[in-house]
């Protein structure tokens, strides 16, 4: 069974990436909620470029698995939160030195004086220092934000095949494995969905 996070411990999370205040804390912000609203994995999360989102439709582009490339709907909140990020962090970030480093990546680290994508190590650390300052005692990984946004999305209603397509699983059946919600919210979506109940 995937491991997911309740909605008030995603609250928590989020609201400790709202303190940050620097551009390198601003930019965790953003990757942090963009992971949780998207559903994306944490390798595509990584390697977005400004070019992948489209700012006019809220939506971004993604190659998943197998290098198939899906569209992700994105909240309006999300989308104003990313413009902010692009137009006045993401320079700031790649002004190293006075000297404007030229290229598309969206969440960008220095490494030696170079430019590159954040690596998916250096993603999952800042999460668990995020995490940690929660109080919340449990283990947290990155996938965890991909099982909870399900999670809370079955919840809400949403339609497998509509999750199918967000997540970018190939297979329904994969999808499935996100109807593992508490009995009785089961019991109450069938009783009052249910045409003879």
């Amino acid at each position: 069974m995937p491991r997911y996070l309740s909605e008030d411990e995603i609250e928590k999370l989020l609201a400790v990436a709202d303190n940050e205040k620097s551009n390198v804390g601003l930019r965790n912000k953003v990757m942090l909620y963009l992971l949780y609203v998207s559903g994306m994995r944490v390798s595509e999360l990584i390697s977005l470029t400004v070019g992948q989102v489209q700012f006019d439709s809220n939506f971004i582009t993604v190659s998943g698995k197998g290098g198939k490339s899906r569209m992700i709907p994105i909240p309006a909140d999300m989308m104003t939160l990313l413009k902010a990020y692009v137009e006045n962090v993401l320079s700031a970030l790649l002004d190293k030195g006075g000297r404007r480093k030229k290229n598309d990546i969206l969440f960008p680290v220095t490494y030696a004086g170079k430019v590159k994508s954040i690596t998916r190590q250096a993603f999952w650390a800042l999460l668990k220092n995020m995490w940690k300052k929660t109080g919340i005692e449990k283990t947290i990984s990155p996938h965890q934000l991909r099982h909870s946004l399900a999670t809370h999305m079955l919840k809400n209603g949403v339609d497998l095949r509509s999750l199918q397509l967000i997540l970018g699983h190939e297979n329904l059946s994969t999808v499935q494995i996100y109807t593992h919600l508490e009995t009785g919210y089961l019991r109450k979506v069938y009783d009052k969905k249910h045409p003879r109940s």
